[in-house]
């Protein structure tokens, strides 16, 4: 396991690579897109969390809409598997989603806030170069970024506009 960096991640940096199983028992590995796609990561807080499912509804909605600008959507939460799956069937979702409850990718990715042994719900875009182009923190009370802003920024990426 690669040692927790002590870097703040922020837009302009090349975002932390890992590996990790999906809840379908399907391999990833971040590094893979470098070259080749922009992946967006959505940490989120799954259950009893109404604005991580929302975002992931809002993500799902648009995701053919995302994969058309080479962008691959990634959530990752603590919680278990199977609450995860419970999540992904009900909601119909499309893309990878990764348990993560010993919080190693979230702690790479510094979204986790100890004192209240939750993670932050952060959006990030990270472009076929590996660098982070785009990051975005939700409040539990606060409006989804609509995943038209999303696709809008991947497209941008590809047209350097």
């Amino acid at each position: 396991m690669v040692g927790i960096s002590k870097v703040k991640v922020h837009e302009g940096i090349i975002a932390p690579m890992f590996e990790a199983t999906d809840i379908n028992g399907m391999a990833f590995n971040s590094r893979g897109y470098t070259g080749r796609g922009n992946l967006v990561l959505l940490f989120h807080k799954g259950k009893g969390s109404e604005i991580s499912l929302k975002e992931l509804e809002e993500l799902n909605r648009d995701y053919n809409r995302i994969s058309y600008q080479d962008g691959e959507v990634v959530a990752i939460s603590m919680n278990d598997e199977r609450s995860l799956k419970e999540i992904s069937d009900r909601l119909g979702i499309k893309f990878k989603m990764i348990s993560d409850p010993r919080h190693r990718i979230i702690d790479e990715y510094r979204v986790y806030n100890a004192d209240k042994d939750e993670l932050a719900i952060t959006v990030f875009v990270i472009d076929k170069t590996g660098i982070i182009r785009y990051k975005q923190t939700l409040s539990d009370t606060g409006d989804v970024i609509p995943a038209t802003d999303i696709a809008n920024k991947l497209r941008q990426l590809d047209t350097g506009v």
